[in-house]
């Protein structure tokens, strides 16, 4: 038996490879790599023709882009460091990025969902080697914010597993023997990373998720929550914990004698608050290094809705708003009750993590945000053709 590895397989995972690269661990070659890899991306996407370009960008990756362009407007607006030339490339990078992804999953599903696992499959498990090796975080790489690994610090590798899982279960609809081991392999490896890092975010976020991968596997016929509600009760939750802190939580939580600043978070937020409210609408732009440290006592609000406030406003508190929204409408929309509440459980996981961290100002977390949007599209395709099958 021959084994079949396509041109546009290879490609897309070397780009993956190159463009998740971790920092950490980057050099100036890795660096030059990734750029080539981009330019060479984008050559590929419009020699494919416009009529892929065009349907790639839709409304919902318009917004996407239009996220970090509004920071970078209104960080020059405010004369923050930010806005530089260097940041300007970064979101044309990221621009062309994510048009050959979307393009790359539509023209080829299963290639590039194949690809998708298999490169993140070796940074997870490359994570989890370092991990055992140095569980008190990477000779050399040590910060202010403490032990840092392959992904950064403990907090910091929520969306990366996320993908993992989430690749994993769309592997699955291939129908291939070796997909279902290759499900509980992956289980198996998030399971042990986060009990080796022991974030409390992390392991409550990739909890749920691998509870929805679970009972995805096991075939459990879970009632279909509409992904709307989940979203909505997700940020109100967000918006109860950040107002209720000192109020009606406290002797709630006191009961339990935890910890009411969730690690000093609420601390964060206190200080984030009397700022957000001198420019509501319009924000201040994207606050970094040594000015946020002195501004919240940390680099970031350690809140996405917070950060978001902040950094553009209520202008781009709407942006990430729809297309939250958009992805639970993207969502309402599968056929499958079992898949579309697979995809709930992950929804679910990834505003645990936005409650409690910035995520917005990393490429891997708006790469999530593709694959929820695209899933309900490649399924109701796979299922509506089977259904026909089957009647036919």
């Amino acid at each position: 038996m021959r084994l079949s590895i396509k041109y546009s397989t290879v490609f897309s995972s070397l780009m993956l490879f190159l463009f998740f690269f971790p920092i950490s661990y980057a050099t100036r070659t890795t660096v030059l790599l990734k750029y080539i890899a981009i330019c060479i991306a984008g050559i590929i996407t419009i020699a494919k023709g416009r009529q892929h370009y065009f349907t790639a960008c839709c409304k919902f990756y318009y917004l996407c882009i239009c996220y970090f362009i509004y920071i970078l407007i209104i960080s020059a607006a405010n004369h923050l460091e930010y806005a530089n030339l260097e940041n300007v490339f970064s979101v044309i990078i990221f621009a062309v990025a994510l048009v050959f992804f979307v393009t790359s999953l539509r023209r080829d599903e299963e290639s590039f969902i194949n690809a998708v696992h298999f490169v993140f499959a070796v940074y997870i498990i490359w994570d989890l080697m370092t991990l055992v090796m140095f569980p008190d975080g990477i000779p050399g790489k040590e910060s202010i914010y403490g032990a840092q690994f392959l992904f950064g610090n403990k907090n910091n590798h929520t969306m990366q597993l996320l993908v993992y899982l989430f690749s994993a279960v769309w592997k699955c609809k291939f129908d291939r023997k070796w997909d279902k081991l290759t499900l509980i392999l992956s289980v198996s490896i998030s399971f042990a990373t986060i009990i080796l890092l022991g974030s409390s975010t992390t392991t409550v976020s990739i909890g749920i998720a691998i509870i929805g991968v679970i009972l995805f596997w096991v075939g459990v016929d879970k009632a279909s929550i509409n992904s709307g509600i989940v979203v909505a009760g997700g940020l109100g939750m967000t918006i109860l914990i950040l107002l209720g802190q000192a109020t009606f939580l406290a002797p709630i939580v006191n009961r339990f004698g935890k910890d009411m600043t969730f690690t000093t978070r609420t601390d964060i937020w206190v200080k984030a608050i009397p700022k957000i409210a001198e420019k509501p609408i319009l924000g201040w732009g994207n606050i970094a290094g040594d000015e946020a440290t002195e501004l919240l006592g940390s680099i970031n609000t350690h809140n996405q809705l917070l950060d978001s406030m902040l950094s553009g406003g209520l202008v781009l508190l709407t942006i990430l708003l729809m297309v939250l929204f958009m992805i639970a409408k993207s969502a309402n929309r599968i056929y499958d009750k079992n898949m579309k509440s697979t995809v709930n459980f992950f929804l679910i996981a990834l505003l645990i993590k936005m409650m409690f961290e910035q995520i917005a100002s990393a490429s891997i977390a708006w790469f999530f945000f593709m694959l929820l949007y695209e899933y309900s599209m490649v399924q109701n395709r796979t299922y509506i053709r089977r259904s026909n099958i089957d009647k036919g």
